[in-house]
C-alpha cells in the first residue's frame, strides 16, 4: 500500500526523491518497513524503524532546494527548512508506531 501510494504520488506530481517532497520521507520509510518485515521482525518493530527513518529523512530535506510543489516557487529560500509533507509523514508514522506499540502492551 505504501509503495503504491509513493508510486502514485511520483506519477501525479512528476516528482521523485530529492525534489524536497513528502516522497523524501515516505520512500525511505517504506523501504525500511519492508526490510524489517523481510528480516522477520514484528510489525511493531518494523513500524518503529520506519518512523525513525521517516524523521531522519524529513529533517534531511532542510538541506534540499524544493523542486516541486508550492515550495518550489521560493527557490533557494526553501533551503534551511524541512519539507512540510515529509515532516507530516514522519509525524504520522511516529504516532502510528506509538499507538501500535501501546496496544501490543495490552
Amino acid at each position: 500500500m505504501l509503495r503504491a501510494a509513493a508510486d502514485g504520488i511520483k506519477a501525479r506530481g512528476k516528482s521523485d526523491l530529492g525534489d524536497k517532497t513528502l516522497l523524501d520521507a515516505l520512500v525511505p520509510a517504506t523501504d525500511a518497513f519492508e526490510a524489517e518485515l523481510r528480516a522477520g521482525r514484528a510489525g511493531t518493530v518494523a513500524l518503529a524503524r520506519a518512523a525513525v527513518v521517516a524523521r531522519e529523512q524529513a529533517d534531511a530535506t532542510s538541506f534540499l532546494q524544493a523542486r516541486r510543489g508550492r515550495a518550489s516557487y521560493t527557490g533557494e529560500r526553501s533551503i534551511g527548512s524541512p519539507d512540510p509533507g515529509a515532516v507530516a509523514v514522519a509525524v504520522i508514522l511516529e504516532r502510528l508506531s506509538r499507538e501500535w506499540a501501546a496496544r501490543d502492551d495490552l
